[in-house]
């Protein structure tokens, strides 16, 4: 579900002079790229072995956010209109030596895929499967993008962005441990940091390309909580989102994704997915 909604200056108070002195700096990953190399792999390759689910949505606003991650490729804030394809299929390999298998995976705008397991090294990497020039010679692989895996977690998800033909990816680790059941965790991916706050908890400052895990104090008739964000702009914090989002169901785990849908800093959406 996405709910947008702008909020004039003059009527709302959003809190910004008290709400900027108890502000919180959330920590934002350092940025982190690397260049995809074509060929094919016989096996897994790079950083220790790991086994763990994945999950992967494909963000249907994506050419419009910023992928910053200590555990992946970093993308950029992209301006130029998004010609991806509606489904993109790739390939992965799980195993390690004689077991290692490709996979393959279907990966359409805004659906969240089936769990993947994967066993193989930290750097997953995804390719394109390329037909081979004759009917009896095995097909071959070119990597379009790699990601780092949070280590020694059960569960992880993967935000897919993809802008024409360039591919990225932000891991997030929701085992339950890092991410309990009733709980939210904010990303901010666009190209500002926000001030934030959720279910009238204080507000506080996540930094463009950061997540925060958050406990929503539900507000209205028992199954929503309210969800304020600002952008700051000639160093005052303007208001650019007021809304409710559902996040009443214990037995589930929410991922509020802010992003932009055009260069202006007031055209925030947020995306809420359901894990």
């Amino acid at each position: 579900m996405i709910i947008k909604l702008k909020i004039p200056s003059a009527a709302l108070s959003f809190c910004l002079a008290a709400g900027f002195a108890f502000a919180q700096d959330a920590a934002a990953p350092a940025q982190a790229t690397q260049e995809a190399s074509a060929g094919s792999a016989a096996a897994p390759a790079g950083g220790d072995v790991i086994t763990t689910r994945l999950k992967i949505v494909r963000m249907i606003y994506s050419n419009k956010m910023i992928f910053t991650s200590t555990v992946g490729a970093g993308g950029t804030y992209g301006d130029s209109e998004n010609t991806a394809p509606k489904m993109v299929t790739l390939w992965y390999q799980t195993g390690i030596g004689e077991t290692a298998a490709w996979q393959k995976v279907d990966i359409r705008p805004g659906v969240t895929t089936k769990t993947l397991n994967y066993t193989g090294p930290q750097n997953l990497r995804f390719y394109r499967q390329i037909p081979p020039a004759a009917p009896e010679e095995p097909p071959t692989y070119k990597q379009v993008s790699d990601i780092n895996l949070p280590p020694n977690t059960e569960d992880v998800y993967l935000l897919m962005s993809q802008m024409n033909d360039n591919i990225s990816f932000y891991a997030m680790n929701v085992s339950p441990t890092e991410l309990p059941k009733g709980r939210a965790v904010i990303m901010n991916m666009t190209s500002v940091p926000l001030l934030v706050s959720l279910g009238n908890e204080k507000p506080f400052i996540l930094r463009k390309g950061a997540h925060v895990v958050c406990s929503p104090r539900v507000m209205h008739d028992g199954n929503y909580a309210e969800l304020i964000m600002g952008y700051s702009e000639n160093k005052a914090w303007v208001p650019a989102i007021r809304t409710s989002v559902a996040v009443s169901d214990e037995k589930k785990r929410y991922i509020l994704v802010a992003h932009q849908y055009s260069k202006k800093l007031s055209d925030i959406r947020i995306e809420t997915l359901v894990y």
